[in-house]
Formats: C-alpha cells, sequence, structure tokens
C-alpha cells in the first residue's frame, strides 16, 4: 500500500495481506517474550489473551484477503474481508482486560478494524457504482488502517514486554 495503488487481486507486496505483514513477527516475537519471562502477573496473562486473539484474528483476515487477491475484482470478496475485520473487532472487544493501559491498546485495535471493514465496504461500494474519486478514497483509509496496525503492534509489543 504506502501509495502503491494497492488493488485487490494484484500481487503487491507478494500476495500478502497490507494488513498482516507486520503483524507474524511482531505479535509472535512478543508472545517468546513473555513466555521467557515467566511472570504470573496480572499484565503477562492480559498480554497473552490480547496477543492471542490478534493472532488467531490476524490469520482469518490473512486468508480471507487471499481469497480476495486470488478473486481478482470479486467485491464478495472484500466483502468477506471486511466481515472477517468485523468478527476480529468484536472477539477483541471481549476479551477481558483488567490492565487500563493495555485495554486502551485493545480498544485502539479494535477501532482500526472498525475502521477497516468500513473502508472495504467502502471499495465494495465505489466498485460497484464506478466511482474512482470513491474507489481512491477507501483505498487511502485502507493505507492508513495498514499504518495505524503496525503503529499499535509496534505499541503492544513494547508495553508487553517490559
Amino acid at each position: 500500500m504506502h501509495g502503491s495503488g494497492w488493488k485487490p487481486g494484484t500481487n503487491t507486496h507478494q500476495g500478502r495481506c497490507p494488513m498482516t505483514r507486520n503483524l507474524a513477527v511482531g505479535l509472535f516475537a512478543l508472545v517468546g517474550c513473555l513466555t521467557l519471562a515467566g511472570c504470573c502477573g496480572g499484565k503477562v496473562q492480559d498480554c497473552n489473551k490480547l496477543v492471542t486473539v490478534i493472532n488467531k484474528n490476524g490469520e482469518s483476515i490473512k486468508a480471507a484477503t487471499a481469497k480476495m487477491n486470488a478473486a481478482k475484482e470479486d467485491t464478495k470478496a472484500i466483502e468477506e474481508v471486511a466481515s472477517t475485520m468485523e468478527t476480529a473487532a468484536n472477539d477483541i472487544k471481549v476479551v477481558e482486560i483488567k490492565d487500563e493501559e493495555l485495554k486502551k491498546m485493545a480498544v485502539e485495535y479494535e477501532e482500526m478494524l472498525r475502521t477497516g471493514a468500513k473502508a472495504a465496504r467502502d471499495m465494495v461500494k465505489a466498485a460497484n457504482e464506478n466511482d474512482l474519486p470513491g474507489l481512491t478514497k477507501a483505498m487511502g483509509e485502507i493505507s492508513k488502517v495498514e499504518t495505524t496496525e503496525a503503529n499499535l503492534v509496534n505499541k503492544v509489543n513494547q508495553y508487553c514486554a517490559n
């Protein structure tokens, strides 16, 4: 993404979901750090719960995005990505987190996923209406979501590693 004009069905980013390229490296590394820490405190438990839900849903989003890329210009596949992102947001919303700082990050992540789902649906609408300005705007929103996701992953990693 990042201004590259990413389009569903293209092979930009080697077919990977723009949203998940940082997810696997950052969050899997975080789980390893938490495991090595050996602490049993509430923060560690909360971090583990949140990371587990993010990773599980990250894999679902990655699979939906791969399906979308394979489908080329199939708006149903884009809609599936939006639905998968909404499911992920709902899953994160119900994670019980006691640590107030981590709870804020979880809310930010949830909101980012909802923004991504809306942008994907806006892409579908714009594509169906042949609305190039609308499509460009929606793609810009997806790019912002990608940046937000990378920043949030780093933020969660740093917080949970300390």
